[in-house]
């Protein structure tokens, strides 16, 4: 029955092991789904700007507001 891993001198707990490798499991999880999340955001701001764009909200806002101030 395997009750522990021998890495160089000394002996680590099976438990151990499998506590550390399901917090590294749990880690990178959590990192995945911030990337996912932080994806979505920039998406949907990239859709944003370019819904803006189309319905020539720049172009009233370069033409109205900051001729203004030229």
């Amino acid at each position: 029955m395997l009750v522990a891993m021998e890495f160089l001198p000394s002996s680590i707990p099976l438990w151990a092991v499998s506590v550390v490798l399901l917090i590294v499991i749990l880690l990178i999880w959590r990192f995945i789904r911030f990337a996912i999340w932080l994806l979505l955001f920039f998406l949907l701001f990239f859709i944003l700007l370019i819904v803006l764009d189309f319905l020539g909200v720049f172009s009233w806002i370069q033409q109205n507001i900051l001729a203004l101030f030229l």
